[in-house]
């Protein structure tokens, strides 16, 4: 007797119970919950890391990069969405004003793959010199640290080069993760 499309091939065997005339093939029912318990465990592993932020704001994915001296401190996200919104916060020392202002720079690399939606406090003067954008900011109390919020949005997919220091001082290179 030739085999029905549905019948799971030679090694099926036709048991009867009660009235009913039933394929058995055991081997391959093992198999199937085997890869049925896999695709479970990794269903729960991708939730288990979707909630410790590994597709968006959480422990995995919020974090923060400081210079030896600690006069330059980045706080980011490691992991963004495509066309979401982010904010990448840096903090600037005290001592590293010059005068009535501070300049901070982002890698040019870095600003082509996003949108700038916002600056706080909004720059005195921006300048290019081709590797980096200059942000001038004004020092409106020269004993706190300097704070600068920038809200982005990715346009680009995949990894994202952010390069940010001080002009004439500290740098540092991160990497952030976009999203689809």
């Amino acid at each position: 007797a030739q085999n029905a499309p549905w019948q799971h091939g030679e090694g099926a065997d036709v048991k009867r119970v009660g009235d009913l005339e039933i394929d058995e093939d055991l081997p391959f029912q093992r198999r199937a919950w085997a890869v049925e318990r896999v695709g479970w465990a990794m269903m729960l592993v991708l939730i288990a890391l979707a909630l410790l932020g590994l597709f968006g704001n959480g422990w995995l994915s919020s974090a923060s990069a400081s210079d030896p001296e600690g006069a330059l401190t980045v706080a980011y996200h490691r992991f963004v969405r495509h066309d979401g919104r982010t904010t990448v916060s840096i903090e600037i020392a005290p001592d590293r004003a010059t005068g009535e202002t501070v300049e901070v720079w982002l890698g040019s690399r870095y600003l082509d793959d996003v949108e700038v939606i916002g600056l706080v406090p909004e720059p005195l003067e921006v300048r290019t010199d081709g590797e980096h954008t200059v942000y001038a900011i004004a020092v409106q109390d020269v004993s706190a640290p300097i704070e600068l919020s920038l809200s982005l949005r990715p346009q680009a997919i995949g990894r994202l080069e952010l390069d940010v220091g001080l002009v004439g001082g500290p740098e540092l290179s991160l990497s952030q993760f976009s999203y689809p």
